[in-house]
């Protein structure tokens, strides 16, 4: 996603919604949410399970400055895509999934 905002492109994905009445089934064309915002010229981010945000900082915190620039942000994430991967975080991430649980229900 960061990759086609840095070329100037958008990010969609094709879902199939069901409507009632006559129209049935559908695909549209629908734009993920973004786990980065921009505010103040910086930009922040989320780690996320589903549509609850990790606490990462172990102090309630959320949010974290993720850089000035969208390739920042992009080095940003990757470094944290590496670092879970190597399974760093995942006390964390699994707060996230038990509160994501916790929603569902």
């Amino acid at each position: 996603m960061i990759e086609l905002m840095i070329r100037g492109e958008n990010f969609t994905v094709t879902r199939e919604i069901y409507k009632s009445g006559s129209k049935g089934k559908q695909v549209v064309e629908v734009t993920p949410r973004s786990w980065f915002w921009q505010s103040g010229g910086k930009f922040y981010g989320e780690v996320r399970y589903g549509n609850v945000a990790a606490d990462m900082s172990g102090k309630g915190l959320t949010a974290f400055k993720a850089g000035s620039d969208l390739k920042t942000v992009l080095a940003t994430f990757q470094a944290i895509r590496e670092a879970v991967a190597a399974g760093q975080g995942d006390q964390e991430i699994d707060g996230a999934k038990l509160k994501a649980k916790r929603k569902a229900a």
